[in-house]
């Protein structure tokens, strides 16, 4: 609710102040199967979560003046074990805050990915727990399936940086 009703409430008052409005999405808005995922990519959101924020997305993306980020970010993460065979460029949040600051700051409008390289989520845990078990993503208990890939094509937010 707060991701759909609680973004046309914000994204109402954007408008009549005629404001803008940067919406902070998530990269599972793409379906996960194939991953390097660009901008104009099909979407179709991979859980509940994910379904809540694409349609928020939707509702500020009304707004022209919006500029959606779609990324995944982490600050540490302490797994026991995690997947070697799914695929994300999800990045550490002290990466990720100034990329989305900048595009923030920026005239962008539309969709931007934000993301690091393709990485599997045992080559991020390992950074964080050495001895982090591998295993694979069907032995992840999730309310959804883990997807296989996630990545994210980031060439538009570097155009837009100029990195």
């Amino acid at each position: 609710t707060v991701n759909v009703e609680g973004t046309r409430h914000v994204t109402a008052w954007a408008e009549h102040l005629g404001a803008r409005l940067v919406y902070l999405s998530t990269d599972y808005c793409y379906p996960g199967t194939t991953g390097h995922y660009a901008e104009d990519a099909p979407c179709a959101p991979v859980g509940a979560y994910a379904r809540s924020k694409y349609s928020g997305e939707c509702v500020a993306l009304a707004y022209p003046n919006t500029l959606a980020i779609r990324t995944s970010f982490y600050s540490r993460l302490h797994w026991q074990a995690a997947a070697l065979d799914a695929y994300t460029s999800r990045m550490p949040i002290a990466d990720a805050a100034p990329l989305i600051a900048a595009l923030s700051t920026s005239t962008a409008t539309g969709i931007v990915n934000v993301g690091g390289p393709r990485r599997s989520f045992f080559e991020i845990a390992v950074e964080f727990n050495p001895r982090v078990q591998a295993i694979s993503r069907r032995d992840v208990h999730l309310p959804y399936a883990l997807p296989a890939d996630s990545s994210l094509n980031c060439s538009r937010m570097e155009a837009i940086l100029g990195i």
